[in-house]
């Protein structure tokens, strides 16, 4: 073991390490965002919010993340919109997540027994 070369890298590997760090923080956090209202969409009254969040939901589940990210990176310049790496990243694994998290949103949601909704409502809640 090369204790010099371990500690010559070993700064880069702190780097690395913090922006996996941010990564992760925002990309949770848009995921989160995307998912509630994703389910919100899902769950509407109304057809067209419903279609909306299913078509969502299905093309990007149905799609590799790594092409999403090709597409968004490298095709968002042919249409004007400039990302860097980090940017790009954020909102590409941000909107993925996004699309299972609307589904484990909804899927919670809907696993509320009526009993438990009429309690609320008696409570006052929506």
């Amino acid at each position: 073991m090369d204790i010099e070369l371990i500690l010559k890298v070993y700064p880069y590997f702190l780097k690395a390490a913090w922006v996996t760090i941010q990564l992760s923080v925002l990309t949770v956090l848009l995921g989160l965002v995307c998912g509630a209202l994703g389910a919100a969409a899902r769950l509407s009254r109304f057809w067209w919010l419903r279609f909306a969040g299913a078509a969502y939901v299905s093309v990007i589940r149905g799609t590799p993340a790594l092409i999403q990210l090709f597409i968004l990176y490298f095709g968002g310049p042919q249409i004007g919109i400039q990302l860097d790496a980090f940017e790009a990243g954020v909102i590409g694994l941000g909107i993925n997540i996004g699309a299972y998290m609307t589904e484990t949103m909804r899927g919670a949601i809907i696993s509320v027994d009526g009993g438990q909704r009429e309690a609320a409502r008696t409570l006052g809640m929506s």
